[in-house]
């Protein structure tokens, strides 16, 4: 027994347990992540070209390219092309993608230069026309100017 208890013994228990004292102290740090998913902020902006057209732009997400005229779907326009035509929801304008910007002008049967206020629906769903996960909590829709723009 009396070999067992050498100095170098208790020295090295001692090691042993500063060491597994701190290691178990670390496991149970928090490592600072939540389970609450990351909201995306995404932002549609409407702006005049001309007297003629119009651009809607996305930021921090990225058009549905071939649903991307869903985005006209998002829009008022308090100015008639005929008695019972709204010509943001008709075949009047054509739309044209490049990047994170929708170019929208009038087909030839529309009345030029467009008049009128044009803005964002109160209950404009934006996320229809870009591409997200699926889950709509997860993103959160800015709508600019909120006055809508006029020509």
């Amino acid at each position: 027994m009396k070999n067992f208890f050498k100095p170098g013994f208790f020295k090295a228990f001692g090691v042993i347990a500063i060491v597994a004292i701190i290691g178990f102290s670390l496991a149970g740090c928090d490592d600072g992540k939540t389970d609450e998913p990351e909201v995306t902020t995404v932002t549609f902006t409407l702006a005049n070209v001309d007297a003629t057209g119009f651009t809607i732009t996305v930021e921090g997400a990225d058009w549905v390219t071939d649903s991307y005229r869903n985005a006209l779907g998002m829009l008022d326009f308090d100015a008639l092309v005929d008695a019972n035509t709204n010509p943001v929801f008709s075949p009047y304008f054509d739309c044209t993608l490049s990047g994170k910007v929708i170019t929208v002008t009038p087909k030839l049967s529309v009345p030029t230069p467009l008049s009128g206020t044009l803005k964002f629906r109160s209950d404009a769903y934006g996320l229809n026309s870009i591409s997200y996960d699926g889950d709509s909590s997860h993103y959160t829709c800015v709508y600019k100017p909120e006055a809508g723009i006029t020509f």
